[in-house]
């Protein structure tokens, strides 16, 4: 009687423990849902903000933490400090799991910044990454129409108009596919 009677403790203790974590996570995700909507409006102020709760929450759901990076890398990318948009990318990859559906947009955004700099290849391996990433998990049309316009316009920027314009047609033929009542088309 005794041990099932610790044992309803702990699993009490456990619950109530996981259910004031989720309740952090909900007040942490409102807190950098308006953090974010602000990004166009005042980036500086963003960054700012992004960066403290980031350090207040260091055990914060993965996946609100890659979130979170996701919008500083997008800021600091706006604002034209590159490479921090990669440490941001950087960090979101890390801090998401590796099934999560935002690891397609953090490889997406650091393609971005790498073509922003300059560095071709490492931008192409990126978008290949997620690419294949949504094939094997999400087969989500209108990620891959996104990312295959991305690479379109990396292959321009190269001067590969074949690859470009090719890229350009798959992305059109992918876009076709897509439901656009849920873009209001």
């Amino acid at each position: 009687m005794y041990k099932s009677t610790q044992f309803l403790i702990v699993f009490f203790l456990i619950l109530s423990l996981r259910a004031s974590a989720g309740s952090t996570d909900r007040q942490l995700k409102k807190e950098i849902d308006q953090v974010s909507d602000k990004l166009y409006e005042d980036p500086n102020g963003v960054k700012i903000k992004l960066l403290k709760l980031l350090s207040q929450n260091p055990d914060a759901d993965p996946e609100l933490r890659g979130g979170a990076y996701l919008t500083l890398a997008a800021d600091y990318g706006m604002t034209g400090n590159l490479d921090s948009g990669l440490w941001a990318t950087d960090k979101a990859i890390g801090a998401l799991p590796d099934n999560a559906y935002d690891n397609m947009n953090a490889l997406k955004t650091r393609a971005i910044l790498h073509r922003l700099k300059g560095d071709f290849n490492a931008a192409e391996a990126d978008l290949k990454q997620a690419l294949g990433f949504n094939d094997s998990l999400f087969k989500n049309l209108t990620m891959e129409f996104v990312i295959l316009q991305e690479y379109s316009a990396l292959c321009f920027d190269r001067v590969e108009y074949n690859k470009a314009t090719q890229l350009l047609i798959k992305a059109a033929s992918v876009f076709e596919k897509v439901d656009k009542k849920e873009y209001g088309y």
